[in-house]
């Protein structure tokens, strides 16, 4: 996915050091990441807090990392659920380079079905995999806490005054209204280490406030999911395609769109969770070609800085990454749930086995010598063209046009390229052919019959204007263990800019909210950041820094 850039201005942010709460005052969005700035392999957990208008809709958001140059690293989609939270999280690649990160929230204009920009901040990220001496520092982009009217008050208690490393610590989060009466809230609590994140990062403060461009913005948002892009001929020449169809392997299911005359297209997809192959394939042509796109622009990069510990930061993340791998662990813990997939399944009209026939030299030859309505012929100077007949008592001849070959889950109009596929690594091959259900199954790109095969080949080498128009998408987004716990053995380190990140924290009927952690072995500074959001979109948002000494 590509994405085009513009010019912002930044906004700043000053947080205090001691313990206070800050409000917002304008209809905005929250993003509270778990820090500042992150490093090859790390996962950036993030919790979003939606004002109140949020809360009658399902929305479906896409969440995107972006390099500078407009590609997508990662990216997914979530829904609202009728909340105003979310949650979820990024894993950063290890070969990503060092660079500004655009985290991009989008969602989708239910007036024409293209995405709308809801949010864009910057992420500072390192590749500390080379040598930590050649890095060029990133400057952390400030954020953005406005103080507002809120009836919420917050109050964090500690069990203790002071604690020193590898202490357990227990606190308890409370949130009450003005008149003392608990509050059902939301919560989401990072502890990091100021000292180690202040060597490449401006500040040890991630939370960030977006003010919304206009009010009630989720009434003009979208609950499904699209996926956006653009069609064009091999030379760029937009195509309006009446019928743009889409297949999910996975699914086993055909999807259907259409392009304007522009060539651009909303493809309107269910709540499918996590990767997913799909491939484009319009009714009339094959030789076009499909680019994903969702036309947004994106800001520039703010300026780079120096930070003279930079060098210094990336050098011991390397090494608290040999330090875990010695102890066969990792820093920041997941686990994803992968969610069962219900994938339609037809009865073909037909099916062979070819393990139950005598070897034939090629497919034209084993489709002339067997009865069926599928063949596969020669003819002159085109090649190999295929027919399928129509059997139904009142029509009896064959469909106009080619079927559509489904090979290892890949579609194909090519008969040349079916023709020279292996026949002994043909394991079956499945006819549809009945007029009544052909377009009930597959719609309309089954007008004139589907042969599915099925073959033992490693690799399929599919023909080149068809093999570009299968991509790799993601859904919504699997779910996880969302709140990373460290399991650390007593001869283990416990050292790092990450002390404790949740973003599952729900208040008790009481309006508490207890947890625990366990204090780091470095010493220094730390800072607590909590944010809170009430059933009614009212937030506060509560620092409190502390030191260790011993």
């Amino acid at each position: 996915m590509r994405y085009i850039h513009l010019s912002i201005i930044a906004c700043l942010l000053f947080l205090s050091t001691g313990l206070e709460a800050q409000t917002n005052r304008e209809e905005s969005i929250i993003i509270h990441l778990n820090k500042p700035i992150y490093t090859s392999g790390e996962n950036i957990w993030y919790k979003l807090y939606f004002p109140n208008s949020f809360k009658a809709h399902n929305l479906a958001l896409k969440l995107a990392l972006v390099n500078e140059e407009g590609e997508s690293l990662s990216e997914h989609y979530l829904k609202t659920d009728n909340q105003t939270f979310a949650k979820g999280y990024f894993k950063v690649p290890y070969e990503a380079p060092s660079a500004h990160y655009h985290f991009v929230i989008l969602g989708t204009n239910k007036s024409d079905q293209e995405k709308v920009k809801i949010s864009d901040i910057f992420i500072p990220i390192y590749n500390d995999l080379g040598g930590a001496e050649n890095y060029t520092s990133l400057s952390q982009v400030p954020t953005a806490l406005n103080s507002d009217q809120s009836d919420l008050l917050v109050d964090l208690k500690l069990d203790t005054d002071s604690w020193n490393r590898r202490d357990q610590v227990a606190a308890t989060v409370s949130v009450t209204d003005q008149q003392g009466r608990p509050v059902a809230a939301s919560l989401s609590i990072s502890i990091k280490d100021v000292n180690l994140l202040e060597m490449a990062s401006q500040a040890a403060t991630s939370i960030h406030r977006i003010p919304l461009k206009s009010a009630n913005v989720a009434e003009s948002l979208a609950e499904d999911i699209y996926i956006n892009g653009i069609i064009t001929s091999q030379d760029g020449v937009p195509w309006q395609s009446s019928i743009l169809a889409v297949y999910s392997p996975t699914e086993q299911q055909f999807f259907y769109t259409k392009s304007n005359a522009a060539g651009r297209f909303a493809l309107k997809l269910p709540n499918l969770q996590g990767d997913r192959m799909i491939q484009f394939l319009d009714y009339q042509r094959t030789d076009l070609q499909v680019t994903l796109d969702d036309n947004i622009e994106l800001a520039s990069s703010p300026l780079k800085t120096a930070k003279s510990d930079i060098s210094k930061y990336l050098a011991w993340s390397q090494m608290r990454k040999k330090i875990y791998q010695l102890y066969n662990s990792l820093e920041d813990p997941l686990t994803r749930l992968a969610p069962s997939v219900q994938a339609l399944a037809f009865e073909s009209d037909q099916q062979f086995v070819m393990a139950h026939y005598e070897k034939f030299d090629d497919l034209s030859i084993f489709f002339n010598e067997i009865v069926t309505p599928f063949k596969l012929r020669q003819k002159g100077k085109r090649g190999y063209v295929a027919r399928m007949f129509n059997p139904a008592q009142q029509i009896r001849t064959f469909y106009k046009g080619s079927p559509l070959f489904i090979v290892d889950g890949k579609l194909s109009r090519d008969a040349n390229f079916i023709y020279n596929i292996p026949i002994e690594k043909i394991d079956t091959i499945d006819l549809f052919f009945e007029s009544m259900l052909l377009k009930t199954r597959f719609g309309p790109i089954g007008n004139s019959g589907i042969v599915v095969i099925k073959t033992s080949l490693a690799e399929l080498d599919l023909p080149a204007e068809e093999a570009a128009n299968i991509f790799q998408i993601r859904g919504l987004q699997y779910a996880s263990n969302n709140d990373p716990a460290l399991e650390l053995s007593s001869s283990q380190p416990h050292i790092g800019p990450q002390l404790f990140w949740t973003s599952s924290a729900q208040t008790d009927a009481q309006g508490n909210y207890p947890f625990s952690f366990t204090q780091s072995d470095d010493l220094g500074n730390f800072l607590i950041e909590i944010s809170v959001q009430d059933e009614n979109g009212q937030r506060t948002i509560l620092t409190h820094s502390y030191t260790i000494n011993q």
